[in-house]
């Protein structure tokens, strides 16, 4: 029995030591002396596992983390305001060169005044831009012969306006080609189908155009010279 209450009340100096020790840093969080802590019944509860004791154990954890927390965030902040200015800075737009044209207000062959393009001229003195040229496209066939016919076939359309010719020369190029030319729209139209594809009809048929132009110019010019030779 003795043993037994010596051991008990070395227990209770220890807990009584322990929660002592507690009280007073509580005491140095709080801004209060260690001595009052001290003078409060509940500090020195017998129990190891009392609510005071879990409750000093929280708060100085709390303290901790409260404290510290803010520093960090602020230092992850401050290095992600850095990172990304260090990106923005060091950006370059794959579009940089544009927008300097455009700043610099030049256009896109480096000149600061818009400059009409060069008309292309076919040999007879048509403008390549007046032409039209029209055609058929059909789905791929699953049999032979796998091409409708005259798929190929391409028609060109110009008028009578663009073409430079005279009174005689027009006169005689319309008896060369014909029902080719609509007299009441003024417009000209050939077309080719020689050919098993687009291109060598296109090509094709604007040859027809300037052979024609220039057998008109040709036969207008005798027509002209007999007529002076009458005279």
């Amino acid at each position: 029995k003795d043993t037994m209450a010596t051991k008990h009340s070395a227990v209770q100096r220890l807990l009584a030591r322990t929660i002592s020790q507690n009280c007073a840093g509580r005491s140095l969080l709080a801004g209060v002396r260690s001595s009052s802590c001290r003078q409060t019944p509940h500090c020195f509860h017998p129990h190891p596992l009392s609510a005071s004791t879990t409750t000093i154990t929280r708060s100085y954890a709390s303290t901790t983390v409260e404290g510290s927390a803010p520093n960090k965030r602020a230092e992850t902040s401050r290095g992600d305001n850095n990172n990304n200015n260090s990106k923005s800075s060091a950006y370059v737009s794959p579009f940089q060169e544009i927008f300097d044209t455009i700043q610099q207000g030049k256009t896109y062959l480096g000149t600061t005044e818009f400059q009409i393009p060069e008309t292309k001229l076919l040999k007879c003195g048509i403008p390549e831009h007046v032409l039209k040229f029209k055609t058929t496209a059909y789905g791929r066939f699953l049999e032979a012969p796998y091409v409708r016919p005259m798929e190929h076939c391409v028609t060109l359309q110009v008028a009578m306006r663009h073409i430079p010719l005279t009174e005689v020369e027009r006169l005689v190029l319309k008896e060369i080609v014909g029902t080719r030319l609509n007299d009441e729209t003024g417009v000209l139209q050939l077309t080719s189908s020689q050919f098993g594809s687009r291109i060598e009809n296109k090509r094709h048929v604007v040859s027809m155009l300037e052979r024609a132009v220039e057998s008109a110019k040709v036969l207008a010019a005798r027509v002209e010279e007999e007529a002076k030779a009458e005279a």
